[in-house]
């Protein structure tokens, strides 16, 4: 992944479909690119349709944040900007509420 730091640091809050509780996730670099590689192997043909809306918060020269809302959750992202790319270098995420994953 081009726009991923080697360094990034991404947690989550997850929980499985029959579940009220969530878990703790913390994933490096190696296990967010095999995590979208599963998830991209399950081969969803509706992925494409389904809501995804991104909300840039704040931007400066170096840093800058946004927030990814979809069909999976809520992603916050920062980024830093070290040379001519920005780089996202941590994600702090959670799987919908029960009642929003229900309604989707």
């Amino acid at each position: 992944m081009r726009s991923i730091s080697l360094d990034v640091i991404k947690h989550g809050y997850s929980r499985r479909r029959d579940a009220t509780t969530y878990v703790l996730d913390t994933m490096s670099f190696r296990e967010m690119l095999d995590y979208v590689a599963a998830v991209k192997k399950r081969n969803n043909p509706e992925a494409a349709k389904l809501q995804k809306k991104v909300e840039v918060f704040d931007q400066l020269s170096k840093t800058a944040s946004a927030k990814v809302t979809a069909w999976w959750g809520t992603d916050y992202i920062l980024l830093a900007k070290p040379a001519d790319k920005w780089m996202i270098t941590h994600v702090l995420w959670q799987s919908p509420p029960p009642a929003i994953a229900a309604n989707k």
